[in-house]
């Protein structure tokens, strides 16, 4: 399996520490781009600092805007290309070169595209055809589907009433026909890419406006998907999808957003494998909610949730899980200054060692980012007493630390779901079993502990 995109980041860069979570004003990155639609993170130039990918439908471009280091400011708009109507784009290493490509969508023109990162340094080529006559193209992600190491591609098309995923043929950046994932026999736009049943491989997860339903679709490993399996309950016109372990028990929940009756709801993941509980409703205060993102907003060790409202009451927002468990805060708006929110992510923008947050809103074309000003305990020790090597690492991960004896190693995938655990003294971890992807790791001495981020290839 690998998952690339830092769109599903969701767990904490620092360790689990008692603090609070407050957020800055607002930060404006740019304006430049003209009705920004999507917005995604990665580190584009691979100089370790949380780049931004935007795609804007009234201008037709994906660009990024690169993070200078200082402590999150951020460059000019840095043209990738050109994509009619283009109403997202996503990141993901589709060369298996070891560096972020670019994903987008033409909602006019029917199309996915790919654009190379041809240096690893944010020089991307001319784009590259996926798929044509794809009609409502809606939203595009990068996951190895079939498990054979090589990142395929997935797209919804709106008008079709179907999610498609295409293979990268034998890594060859060759993409076969479409096949199907979800008929969904509804007006569907939105998906997750994620290991509902725990077996390994990637299953989707889907919304619809109408009917008003969510299913996610098993995958056997080769690509192939299950008829449609209901999430009861998932509210009336579900507008936002996401999905993360919002219970802390090591599997994927499964978080909607409606319009209809403006509910933020969970639905837990009961058994690991894809039963699914009621309705847990978090907000009937999402009016007009349209993105939906977690993250470790207070470094509590939990998964909190972000959220962006449009159009009737307009805001960026997020809900503190208050227990680990799934218990919600009442929300807390972060911003209002904002006209029409059509996207929110989140990540270390400023490298301090908590998740900030991003926005793109279509109306005042604004992208702007929130600094997270958390204030930690002092039981943490800095990230440059640890090295590990090499990273990316296929087999073994050397762990270097200049301080105290090392009490345990916690190793978890993008969703903060553990995946591999050693609880003694140790200079290596072996990594081999692992499936290919981005993973943190997470090392504990004398009640101190940090986190880094390493690739598995």
């Amino acid at each position: 399996m690998r998952y690339i995109s830092e769109k599903i980041l969701v767990f904490s860069l620092l360790s689990f520490s008692t603090s609070f979570s407050q957020f800055s004003e607002q930060i404006v990155i740019s304006t430049e781009s003209n009705g920004p639609r999507s917005v995604n993170i990665g580190d584009i130039n691979n100089d370790g600092f949380k780049d931004v990918i935007v795609s804007s439908n009234w201008d037709n471009t994906v660009s990024w805007y690169e993070n200078l280091g200082n402590q999150g400011s951020f460059s000019d708009k840095n043209l990738i290309g050109f994509a009619n109507s283009t109403i997202y784009s996503s990141l993901a290493d589709i060369d298996s070169d070891g560096d972020l490509d670019a994903l987008a969508i033409s909602g006019s023109q029917d199309r996915v595209y790919w654009f190379e990162n041809t240096d690893g340094l944010g020089s991307f080529g001319s784009r590259q055809i996926i798929a044509i006559n794809f009609d409502g193209a809606f939203k595009v992600e990068g996951a190895d589907i079939n498990g054979d190491g090589f990142m395929d591609v997935v797209a919804s098309a709106m008008n079709e009433l179907q999610i498609y995923w295409f293979e990268n043929i034998n890594g060859t950046n060759t993409f076969g026909p479409k096949q199907v994932i979800a008929n969904m026999n509804t007006v569907g736009r939105y998906f997750n890419l994620v290991d509902i049943d725990n077996d390994g491989d990637i299953d989707c997860v889907s919304s619809s406006v109408s009917p008003q339903i969510a299913s996610w679709y098993r995958n056997d490993g080769l690509g192939n998907f299950s008829s449609p399996i209901a999430i009861a309950g998932a509210g009336q016109a579900v507008n936002a999808l996401y999905s993360a372990d919002i219970d802390g028990d090591g599997d994927i929940d499964v978080i909607t957003g409606s319009i209809g009756d403006n509910q933020l709801a969970w639905y837990e993941n009961l058994d690991g494998q894809g039963a699914f509980g009621g309705k847990n409703i978090i907000s009937n205060d999402v009016i007009d909610i349209w993105s939906t993102f977690t993250a470790d907003l207070d470094n509590d060790g939990d998964i909190d949730i972000i959220t962006g409202s449009a159009n009737t009451l307009v805001d960026v927002s997020w809900f503190e899980n208050l227990d680990g468990e799934g218990t919600f805060d009442t929300k807390q708006i972060i911003t209002t200054d904002v006209e029409g929110v059509v996207a929110v992510a989140a990540g270390d923008l400023d490298n301090d060692g908590d998740i900030d947050i991003v926005s793109v809103s279509q109306s005042d074309s604004k992208l702007a980012w929130y600094r997270n000003n958390t204030i930690l305990n002092n039981d943490v020790f800095l990230s440059t007493a640890l090295k590990i090597y090499p990273n990316p690492a296929n087999t073994v991960l050397n762990i270097e630390l200049d301080t105290d004896e090392i009490d345990d190693v916690v190793i978890y995938n993008l969703q903060g779901v553990e995946v591999l655990k050693e609880n003694k003294n140790l200079k290596q971890i072996n990594i081999g079993n692992l499936l290919k992807g981005i993973y943190f790791i997470k090392v504990s001495t004398n009640q101190k502990s940090t986190t880094l981020k390493f690739i598995k290839i």
